[in-house]
């Protein structure tokens, strides 16, 4: 992957810290942005970075059947 900052298999803390990084919002704050801003978002974390659903509900606060949603 070379420089770029691999969040697979990551800690909580390091995939917040990735998000803030590179989307410049807190974890948390996904749910409050308009879904044409935050399902980019979304898709991006889990089909090129790799994170699963279930970490990324935690984190943002989001049921896990709404971010399936915005995946389909």
């Amino acid at each position: 992957v070379g420089s770029e900052m691999c969040i697979r298999d990551s800690t909580d803390a390091e995939l917040c810290d990735f998000v803030r990084a590179t989307a410049g919002m807190e974890c948390h704050e996904i749910q409050l942005y308009p879904e044409s801003t935050a399902t980019p978002l979304l898709r991006r974390l889990v089909t090129q970075e790799g994170v699963s659903i279930t970490q990324l509900s935690r984190l943002t606060g989001m049921a896990r059947g709404d971010i399936r949603r915005r995946l389909l």
